[in-house]
């Protein structure tokens, strides 16, 4: 009389259980289409999901949200430059901060590219440069490091920055910086005392370290803009890296 009772048991309760299925997804659906509007269904619906065992896998993270705002490299980072040497203007728009190694050759061409922009009239009163003492090369590189400060304690630092980094390209060694010292006329017993046990250059050095750690300062140069980072690779690069910060 009734078909399906000719089935055996097995096959009348596959026929149940799909049944139950088809209800559930069915109904599953119905509920959510009103749970984004309403809270309390969301959850329900969340409930009914994972007891169904067909629960949503997450969704993935904007990647234009938050996260990549985080590890964007041109995101403005706070930077301490402590006591480092300064030059340019003294109420300036744009701060332009170097990471620097008298014999990093890169250092010194970006070191020429800053001079003349900053002897430029467009930028005179609108930009400085921090230099952040960062000596990779090894011990020779630190204690010319320690001697352009210790010029500074003379008033004379960037006078020995200029002629430091025109002396690269005919070598620099463990001598170097008392030639410059001297050429500047520097007062060479302070200046020797200093280099050996000014515990203010020491300090600064450790502190610009940290600092460069801290912004994942791998290698010289490294460049700041308003505290974003840049790589100028070309003087053109880095002027309108500069001229970007002036009009924002």
């Amino acid at each position: 009389m009734f078909p399906f009772f000719h089935d055996n048991y097995a096959t009348l309760c596959r026929k149940c259980l799909l049944f139950a299925m088809v209800f559930g997804l069915v109904f599953i659906t119905q509920v959510a289409l009103g749970a984004d509007s309403d809270p309390a269904k969301k959850k329900e619906v969340e409930k009914v999901e994972k007891a169904s065992g067909v629960m949503k896998s997450s969704p993935k993270k904007d990647q234009q949200g938050v996260n990549q705002v985080v590890k964007n490299p041109g995101k403005a980072m706070k930077i301490m430059t402590y006591n480092a040497p300064k030059r340019g203007a003294s109420e300036a728009k744009v701060v332009v901060v170097k990471f620097s190694d008298f014999y990093c050759g890169k250092c010194k061409k970006l070191s020429t590219w800053l001079s003349e922009m900053l002897k430029n009239k467009k930028y005179v009163d609108k930009v400085s440069l921090v230099y952040m003492p960062y000596p990779v090369f090894g011990e020779k590189a630190t204690k010319l490091t320690k001697e352009a400060l210790c010029a500074g304690k003379q008033n004379k630092f960037w006078e020995f920055h200029d002629k430091a980094f025109a002396s690269h390209g005919s070598g620099l060694d463990m001598t170097s910086g008392l030639k410059v010292a001297t050429e500047l006329s520097l007062n060479l017993d302070d200046f020797n005392q200093c280099v050996t046990s000014d515990k203010g250059v020491a300090d600064l050095l450790k502190s610009v370290k940290s600092e460069g750690k801290k912004l994942k300062v791998s290698g010289t140069p490294g460049l700041f803009i308003n505290g974003r980072k840049q790589s100028a690779k070309t003087k053109a690069d880095l002027v309108k890296a500069i001229d970007s910060a002036l009009a924002s």
